[in-house]
């Protein structure tokens, strides 16, 4: 099903650091709405081919599709796990082995009429299947020099593109004792510096969409880290600092991209915790969860749940924080 709950257009989504734990989550979100997905990694090279082989496999009733899916050598996005199971991405695209699909216009203009005597929009003839595009790209985040031509290409990579996801970062604990501007600024590069120059590339296609209310960019932020809004902890001082940021840039964006792209924030607590360091540990884990309203984690769906919503449905909807944290917030 598309965007709105009813057989439409294929949609075209970039999922920065979309290979694992709660980026792949979005990615597969994204494909059961009925997107083609380019998700991009870092250093999770096999999860991100394991998961492009699983969305390919997945099919829709649905006209077919001309072409096989791409299967790029290279990928684009890295991974590195923080508290909210987001993840950093790196990047080189380069073609498939199969034939490229049509363009996105050719593939739309397509789907949104019948042939006489075939089936009618949404409607698939019986046994015919179409399967989703599902393309990994890596993806350099932490270097602006090469992430510039990467993402360009990537950029161009597809005629159009409906929706940005940025969910990538870095997550490295620092004390104030621990801070140095070297530290700062490898936060900054990841965390601010890079979904700015990813926004800056992908808008003008954003602006050209024709979802309802237009483009969409989504960024995963942390309730830890929304200024006053937020609920600030120690530890983390450089990644809170540049997750601020990131939370800013959307909120700039939304203003300065209007009308024709929104631009959301998903803020998660816990939906997936750390797989080492000290948040890995059980009674910290009960410790913090003592303090979470609802008592429990959340999940990686969870969070998914929220970025569709906000991605295709929440037409209306542009310069909005949603938290998705248990009621910790309140």
């Amino acid at each position: 099903m598309s965007a709105g709950g009813e057989r439409g257009p294929r949609r075209t989504a970039l999922v920065i650091g979309g290979a694992r734990r709660v980026g792949a989550a979005i990615t597969r979100e994204l494909s059961r709405a009925g997107c083609d997905v380019v998700f991009t990694y870092h250093t999770s090279e096999a999860e991100a081919a394991a998961l492009e082989a699983e969305l390919g496999d997945m099919s829709f009733g649905g006209p077919p599709l001309r072409g096989g899916s791409q299967t790029p050598g290279n990928s684009a996005s890295s991974t590195h796990t923080n508290a909210h199971g987001t993840d950093h991405p790196t990047a080189s695209l380069s073609s498939g082995d199969d034939a490229s699909p049509a363009p996105a216009s050719e593939r739309r203009a397509t789907q949104g009429q019948a042939t006489q005597g075939q089936t009618t929009q949404g409607q698939a003839t019986q046994g015919q299947t179409a399967q989703r595009q599902a393309t990994k790209v890596r993806l350099e985040m932490h270097d602006a020099s090469r992430l510039s031509a990467q993402i360009e290409a990537i950029a161009t990579s597809r005629p159009a593109w409906d929706v940005l996801v940025i969910c990538a970062s870095v997550y490295t604990p620092c004390s104030l004792a621990e801070f140095t501007p070297s530290r700062a600024m490898a936060d900054y590069q990841v965390n601010a510096i890079a979904p700015a120059m990813i926004c800056q590339t992908l808008a003008p296609a954003l602006a050209a969409s024709t979802l309802p209310g237009g483009g969409s960019i989504v960024m995963l932020g942390d309730m830890h880290a929304m200024g006053p809004a937020g609920r600030a902890r120690r530890g983390f001082l450089s990644y809170s600092m540049s997750k601020c940021a990131l939370t800013e840039l959307a909120l700039v964006l939304s203003r300065e991209l209007a009308p024709r792209v929104r631009v959301n924030v998903v803020a998660p607590g816990v939906v997936a915790f750390p797989e080492t360091g000290p948040e890995a540990d059980e009674e910290l884990r009960a410790k913090y969860l003592a303090k979470v309203p609802l008592k429990r984690s959340g999940t990686p769906q969870d969070a998914a749940t929220a970025v569709r919503f906000l991605a295709l449905e929440a037409a209306y909807t542009t310069g909005q924080v949603l938290r998705v944290d248990g009621g910790e917030g309140v």
